[in-house]
């Protein structure tokens, strides 16, 4: 099973993440700032907006949240020639476009929260 993460954000910049924990049989939510390692149960995190985790990974190990900027390139018919797309949660539940595309190679390259101009990539 994902975790039920959260990348949480502030004026168009990450601030933040968060995620579901259990202790003493009870779902609580734990913190933990940008540049933190551990999340603490106690406390919180301000923030405007939020982006759900994917569940993946791009190719460097870095998490995948609704969003992002992926550059990926199909590596059966044309792995030189890199394209970009924003991640987006369908009504579904799926990805776009993670669930429909297996055998590409993702690189998380920005958002489009802090990086605006990248909304005019697809």
């Amino acid at each position: 099973m994902n975790d039920i993460k959260f990348r949480l954000l502030k004026d168009g910049k990450v601030v933040g993440f968060e995620k579901a924990v259990l202790t003493n049989n009870t779902m609580v939510w734990a913190y933990r700032g940008v540049g933190e390692g551990d999340y603490h149960i106690h406390g919180v995190i301000f923030h405007d907006l939020k982006n759900r985790f994917t569940g993946l990974k791009d190719e460097n190990g870095k998490e995948i949240y609704g969003g992002d900027v992926l550059e990926w390139a199909d590596m059966k018919s044309n792995p030189l020639t890199p394209k970009t797309v924003v991640v987006r949660q369908m009504e579904t539940g799926c990805w776009y476009p993670l669930t429909y595309a297996r055998g590409f190679m993702w690189k998380v390259v920005g958002n489009i929260y802090e990086n605006p101009e990248m909304m005019e990539v697809e």
